[in-house]
Formats: structure tokens, sequence, C-alpha cells
């Protein structure tokens, strides 16, 4: 995987935009036997009030084929990407399954949900506003440069961007080749 990097805010979230690219380009190489497509939104505001994702999932002519979301997000610049919410039982248990290296959180959906962490992510809209199921997952070790001017891409673990890639393209190539996750993604 090569990510390119070009200003601050290499964790929030310039690393999600380049491990996306890269997603789309693995992706790109399998598509053959999909059932279902992949969509890759790159969109901006989530810091402003998640703006780009609810003008996309309110206005965007392609909003009502979408039947699933995945979020990437980063509140540090190193970790694993870890599930932290999640809101279908077979994406759940496919990731669990088909992931290189699965880790997930279920506290932290709770500390979401009750409000707790006074933030929120892309995943609130498509989940809250759009009524899509899915997945929401961030790494957040080395939050101490989070949302600052030290959130650059030397401090950047490409360990973390290796990681969230390895499980993202698992579970997209297995998602999109799967008839049981379009059916189950349209109840």
């Amino acid at each position: 995987m090569h990510v390119y990097l070009f200003r601050e805010g290499a964790g929030d979230c310039s690393s999600c935009v380049g491990v996306m690219l890269e997603l789309a380009h693995g992706v790109a190489q399998w598509a053959d036997g999909f059932k279902s497509g992949v969509l890759f939104l790159f969109n901006t505001g989530e810091e402003e009030g998640l703006d780009g994702a609810h003008s996309f999932m309110t206005q965007h002519h392609w909003r009502n084929s979408i039947r699933f979301a995945i979020d990437l997000e980063a509140m540090g610049i190193s970790g694993k990407s870890t599930l932290f919410q999640g809101t279908d039982d077979w994406a759940l248990e496919s990731f669990a399954a088909v992931a290189k290296y699965p880790s997930a959180q279920i506290a932290s959906q709770d500390v979401f949900r009750f409000g707790a962490i006074k933030s929120a992510t892309d995943f609130q809209i498509y989940h809250e506003v759009a009524g899509l199921p899915g997945l929401d997952f961030a790494y957040t070790d080395t939050t101490s440069v989070y949302h600052t001017k030290n959130d650059k891409m030397k401090l950047l673990e490409p360990g973390s961007l290796q990681h969230i890639g390895d499980n993202m393209l698992a579970f997209l190539l297995h998602a999109a080749a799967s008839p049981k996750f379009l059916k189950d993604a349209q109840q």
C-alpha cells in the first residue's frame, strides 16, 4: 500500500482518504463477480457539522442506491483501526470472520450512543438520517495530536494504515461478492 499525505490533519483524516484510494484500487482489481457495487464517498465538512455526509445523503441522486455504509475515521495517528460502532449482525459477523486482523470495542458504541463523547462521525448521518446499517472504524492511539497542528504525516504510523487497509479490503471483497449481503441490507 502506498499512501501519500499532503498537510496537517494526516491522521484526521487525510490518512482515511489515502486508505480509501488504495481500497478503490484493490476493489477495482477484484470486481468481477460482485453482486453489488462499492461506492467511495470522499466528502468534506465532517468537522463543521457532518455537512458533506448530510448533503450527500439528503440531496445526491445516488442516495437511494446506497444499502450499507462504512465510515473510516481517525481520532489519533496510530494504533489498530477498531470497529467502534456497528448496526448489522451479518456485517459484524462477516467482518470478524474475514478481517485479517479484526479489532472491535463494543463499549465505544455505548459511549457514543449515550453522548459521553461530545463528538460524532459521518456514520451518525448514514445511520440516523439515511437509516442505513453500517460499520464505523477508527484508530485512536496517540490522541494527543488529534486536531492539533502536530497531526502531521511524519508522526503517522504506517502500520495503522496497513491495518485498516487489510481489514477493509477483505471485508469489501467479501461483502460485494455476497448475494446474502445485498439481500440482508435491503430488508
